[in-house]
């Protein structure tokens, strides 16, 4: 009972110094039980053969020697575990070359494309509404898409043949043809597309 205890506090410390050393702890306490179980077995073997050939001790020398071989394994396992090299690169703070002032610049240059990119995107839409088809785009969810599916949109406008939409559906703009929303119409699917334009 007490073998069992001591495996399950290694097991323990073996999964806990791979995870603090960046590697995947199960393989590990694998390894650590079956070395365990395989140098108790060589133990109690040679305990065995010791016992037969002294006449000393019986089967209390087998036991010995199981517990014996336990522990080399136990040991030979924390001993491999704790010879393991860290896989996180450590990072020198004073001598990195990611300084307060560089990040504090990324941050910057990162809004300020932020804010030019809302820019472009409300010409886009100053430039929609002063299309001559401006009267069939559903501006109330069209002003709500990201810039980069309002290029699409946009895109998509020249393209669309009489009876056809662009619509919005699973988070991707899409140009319908007229067979198609017919098609989607009677399946009864169509209203899971939003319509953003029609002609």
């Amino acid at each position: 009972m007490l073998e069992i205890i001591v495996l399950v506090y290694l097991c323990r410390w073996v999964a806990s110094t791979c995870r603090e050393k960046g590697y995947k702890p199960i393989g590990y306490v694998f390894m650590t039980i079956g070395l365990w179980v395989i140098f108790e077995f060589i133990g109690a073997f040679v305990g065995i053969i010791v016992a037969t050939k002294t006449h000393f001790g019986g089967i209390w020398i087998s036991y010995v020697g199981a517990i014996l071989g336990a522990l080399i394994g136990g040991g030979a396992s924390a001993l491999i575990v704790s010879s393991f090299k860290s896989l996180e690169i450590p990072v020198d703070i004073e001598n990195s070359p990611l300084d307060l002032q560089t990040i504090k610049a990324n941050e910057e240059a990162a809004i300020q494309l932020d804010k030019e990119k809302e820019e472009m995107r409300l010409r886009l839409i100053e430039n929609l509404k002063n299309r001559t088809d401006a009267v069939s785009i559903n501006f109330e969810l069209v002003e709500k898409l990201p810039y980069h599916k309002l290029l699409q949109f946009e895109g998509f406008l020249d393209k669309v043949v009489t009876g056809g939409k662009i619509c919005f559906h699973g988070n991707i703009v899409k140009l319908i043809d007229p067979d198609r929303w017919k098609g989607l119409v009677e399946s009864g699917n169509a209203e899971r597309f939003t319509v953003l334009f029609f002609k």
